[in-house]
């Protein structure tokens, strides 16, 4: 009869005096992260907390760094593959989101619709940073600049369009009665 593996739930740990101490401290680690962010999820359920708060306090760091992995000499050579990807992306807004509203709202509705989908940012960025870190296969660094080019200058002139587009728009009046 064959003998069976055995295959022990038990986690094997280091028998040095520095792999001792490594485990130790992740195990603290690990203890106090879990217990934060217990404290952390029970405040925010009681509402003391909210992720309104947690969103604005993280979304920096989160651009901050997809900046910080551009790589400068690539950034100069993105311009021109970001300007046709900035010319792509505006265009199938506006086409893809802005046409069919066209029918139902004319054209400053389509033209507030589709500028109003035009900015691109975090999907477009946490998909970027994947690729890149996958690999020059997947993303190469000039591809990675270019889109944080669309990124930036669509996040940057959508709100500025959409003001002027917004004033173009006839007052309602708010508080009439019949």
């Amino acid at each position: 009869m064959a003998k069976r593996p055995n295959h022990s739930r038990r986690r094997q740990h280091n028998t040095t005096f520095l792999g001792k101490i490594k485990d130790k401290s992740i195990r603290k680690i690990k203890a106090r992260t879990e217990e934060n962010l217990s404290v952390l999820y029970g405040l925010t359920l009681m509402g003391f907390v909210s992720f309104d708060s947690l969103y604005e306090l993280f979304t920096p760091f989160f651009f901050i760094g997809i900046g910080l992995k551009i790589n400068p000499s690539a950034l100069t050579a993105a311009l021109g593959m970001g300007g046709i990807l900035l010319v792509a992306a505006v265009l199938g807004k506006l086409i893809g989101a802005g046409g069919p509203t066209l029918l139902t709202t004319g054209w400053t509705g389509a033209a507030l619709i589709g500028v109003s989908m035009v900015p691109r940012a975090e999907i477009t960025m946490i998909v970027m940073g994947k690729g890149l870190s996958l690999g020059e296969w997947a993303v190469s660094n000039q591809v990675f600049a270019a889109m944080v080019v669309v990124s930036a200058v669509t996040s940057i002139l959508a709100p500025i369009i959409l003001r002027s587009l917004l004033n173009k728009l006839p007052e309602i009046p708010t508080g009439v009665s019949n």
